[in-house]
């Protein structure tokens, strides 16, 4: 347990309901043979990396891309309906239809009556999500529901009796209508096309279809991919639960709806997300690693500087959890010494612990060198003038005209006891001998020891030398 973080605490938590929510969907779109054999898979692997079965591991690392694919290919609709209607629930608030209770009981009735008469009806009350990428065709009537007029529409020399009407906010808003048939046809049992019809609707929505068999007589209800036979008082306890289910529930209902929901399967899930954990991410055998981190020097005031001889980086040997050097990054392994407090002279810095920066979940071994020596000195800026210094002569026949330097002048730092002597700053040697002509040139400064530019500029300079032929006088 003393390799066991709150991260991962975290870790497991965050994939468990990631497993719940995959499960539920799996439950309810696929087949218990296939969410059998996706289980077992699933365990088969983890056992593989806790037993360390490298060619069985293998195996199912090098098939996860077909794997997915296949299940991207399998499941393609349902998956798109399932992000459909979280976009709409979630993001773009649907709006559920509203049904109060004189509403319910004329439709209670009315297909009461329309089963004894055998006489087929099909009614659709929508859920929060649209219908329009579903349904086609159909009549707009946007007219306020009643008996007489429910009985004109399913009357079976209306021409509309065959289509469906779609009953929103107590008007109906369609009738006519054509809905997807269902691509279950063995979900039917005995119905026909408006059967077929109610439950492909249902399959593709949350919207319920009540449904008025004229071969059998009998009511069936279509709601969340099922279709069922309902008696009449069953059927308005259908429609009342559906209406009342799209009220949205007070925050702390949902909670503790979500918490006594399927328990079964959220154990099954924190099952396989531990189980998870431990096949890929519970490593706790201890290694060595050898990295060289770069020293950084900061908070040096102004008006001091250091020898430039300072080493810039340091061998360091961690140790720790394997699983940790995985999201170790190296680039984030650093030394800094704060030299906000310098002394003139040489001062020696030990390099410890509390100088790595980066490397938090590990223990230093060994970091080499394990001190710095620095040499500190107190620096003034003056102005030092430019000149330009040669090599050689000139070819025969000619002779130097102008010499002029960008910048003529150099704010530099140096050391205070020496900075009374320095006013000029001279360039490497310029080799006149090959000079056939006026040029510019990019020269480096030599600089003396302990002394640099300013803003830490580097030290060139652009040196234009402009010669002339000789006069022949």
């Amino acid at each position: 347990m003393e390799h066991f973080r709150f991260a991962d605490v975290i870790d497991i938590a965050v994939v468990a309901v990631l497993c719940y929510l995959g499960l539920s969907w799996l439950r309810r779109h696929a087949s218990r043979s296939f969410l059998s054999v996706a289980i077992l898979l699933l365990l088969l692997y983890t056992a593989a990396r806790l037993l360390d079965l490298y060619v069985t591991s293998l195996f199912f690392q090098a098939s996860a891309i077909a794997i997915l694919v296949a299940l991207l290919l399998i499941f393609q609709e349902d998956l798109r309906r399932t992000a459909e209607r979280f976009a709409l629930r979630r993001f773009m608030g649907g709006k559920a239809s509203d049904g109060d209770s004189s509403t319910i009981d004329l439709i209670v009735e009315i297909a009461s009556g329309w089963a004894e008469d055998r006489i087929g009806a099909l009614i659709v009350f929508p859920g929060r999500e649209t219908l329009d990428r579903h349904i086609r065709g159909g009549e707009t009537l946007d007219g306020a529901i009643s008996r007489n007029l429910l009985l004109s529409i399913f009357c079976p020399d209306s021409p509309g009796h065959d289509g469906a009407v779609i009953v929103e906010d107590d008007r109906i808003a369609k009738f006519g209508v054509h809905l997807p048939l269902s691509r279950h046809p063995d979900r039917v049992d005995r119905g026909g096309t408006r059967h077929a019809a109610a439950l492909g609707l249902a399959e593709n929505c949350d919207a319920m279809v009540v449904v008025v068999s004229e071969e059998r007589g009998t009511i069936s209800v279509a709601h969340q991919g099922a279709l069922e036979v309902v008696q009449v008082g069953e059927l308005k306890q259908r429609l009342e639960r559906f209406f009342s289910d799209q009220t949205p529930a007070p925050r702390r209902q949902v909670i503790a709806h979500w918490v006594v929901h399927q328990p079964g399967l959220k154990i099954i899930a924190l099952c396989l997300s531990a189980l998870l954990w431990l096949g890929l991410a519970w490593r706790v055998e201890v290694v060595q690693r050898q990295y060289f981190a770069p020293i950084e020097y900061r908070k040096l005031p102004g008006g001091w500087a250091i020898d430039e001889t300072r080493p810039v980086q340091a061998r360091v040997i961690l140790s720790g959890a394997e699983r940790n050097f995985d999201r170790f990054d190296p680039d984030d392994l650093v030394i800094s010494l704060d030299l906000s407090r310098p002394t003139e002279g040489s001062l020696e810095y030990p390099l410890t612990k509390d100088n790595l920066g980066g490397a938090e979940d590990f223990e230093l071994l060994d970091i080499n060198p394990n001190a710095i020596r620095l040499q500190m000195y107190p620096v003034r800026t003056i102005t030092a003038q430019v000149r330009v210094t040669f090599t050689n002569d000139l070819p025969k026949g000619f002779e130097i005209a102008q010499v002029e330097t960008q910048p003529r002048r150099l704010l530099v730092e140096a050391p205070i006891q020496t900075s009374h002597e320095l006013n000029v700053l001279e360039t490497e040697p310029i080799d006149l001998s090959k000079f056939e002509k006026s040029r510019t040139l990019r020269v480096p400064l030599v600089l003396p020891p302990r002394v640099r530019l300013a803003d830490n500029q580097p030290p060139i300079v652009a040196a234009t030398i402009t010669i002339r032929p000789k006069s022949q006088e």
